[in-house]
């Protein structure tokens, strides 16, 4: 009996919810629940630049969908936003060497720390690396 292949649906990450919120237009209509904006309005009062019911349902529609994906932190979602290399940020946020992930992904330490220094890589490397840190390929992608 032949198997089928699975199709595997994308969880939902920081940086994809990030991207998709990016793509909305304005006047998309979003759903939140009163519970959820008050909880939405204490975190947005800490959060600079934040100036219209638009931007803040934006971000909660990024919570809502966000929910189930495993939690990022705010100093390693600081830095993706900073620009800074996204398989170095989440290497180190998962207390790994590039020894290690090089060892995992199957790929030279050397050949990693070039693609920590803004080598482009493959889709199959970038594959493999998602696959031995964890996380998404598009999470690897700096936005």
């Amino acid at each position: 009996m032949a198997q089928q292949a699975l199709k595997r649906t994308p969880r939902p990450t920081p940086i994809r919810a990030l991207r998709d919120a990016a793509r909305l237009k304005p006047d998309t209509p979003v759903t939140v629940s009163a519970g959820v904006l008050a909880d939405i309005a204490a975190r947005l009062s800490a959060v600079e630049g934040i100036e219209d019911a638009a931007e803040a349902a934006l971000i909660a529609r990024i919570l809502q969908e966000d929910q189930d994906a495993e939690a990022w932190p705010d100093a390693v979602m600081e830095r993706l936003l900073n620009d800074e290399n996204a398989l170095k940020v989440i290497r180190e946020w998962r207390g790994l060497t590039q020894t290690e992930v090089a060892r995992k992904a199957k790929l030279s330490q050397s050949y990693l720390a070039e693609l920590e220094r803004g080598k482009t890589a493959t889709v199959p490397t970038l594959r493999r690396l998602a696959g031995a840190l964890n996380v998404e390929i598009d999470d690897l992608i700096t936005p």
